[in-house]
C-alpha cells in the first residue's frame, strides 16, 4: 500500500521517516519530495508498505500525531492497477 504523509518537518531526512514507520512492520520503498526550486526536502514524502494491514495501522496511529510541534497528515494512495481499473472505466 502506497501511503502519502504530509506535513513533516522540513529538516527529515529518509532514515527519520523510515524510523517512524518501523514500528508497524516492513517497508518497502520511501521517497522525499524536494521543492524545485532550491532542491530542499518539502514535507511530504511517500511510503511503500506491502502488508496493508500494517498499512492501515500505521495510518491509524500516526494520522493527526503531531510531530515536532506540527500535526502530520497520511492519506492511502491508489496502486498502480486500481489507477488503471478506475481509468479505464471512466
Amino acid at each position: 500500500m502506497l501511503i502519502e504523509i504530509t506535513n513533516l518537518n522540513l529538516n527529515w531526512i529518509e532514515a527519520d521517516v523510515r524510523r517512524l514507520f518501523y514500528p508497524f512492520g516492513e517497508i518497502g520503498s520511501v521517497h522525499l519530495f524536494r521543492d524545485g526550486r532550491n532542491n530542499r526536502f518539502s514535507g511530504k514524502a511517500h511510503v511503500e508498505m506491502p502488508v496493508k494491514n500494517e498499512a492501515n495501522q500505521a495510518i491509524s496511529a500516526l494520522h493527526g500525531k503531531i510531530l515536532t510541534g506540527k500535526s502530520i497528515y497520511l492519506l492511502e494512495l491508489p496502486s498502480k492497477t486500481e489507477e488503471t481499473t478506475l481509468g479505464a472505466s471512466i
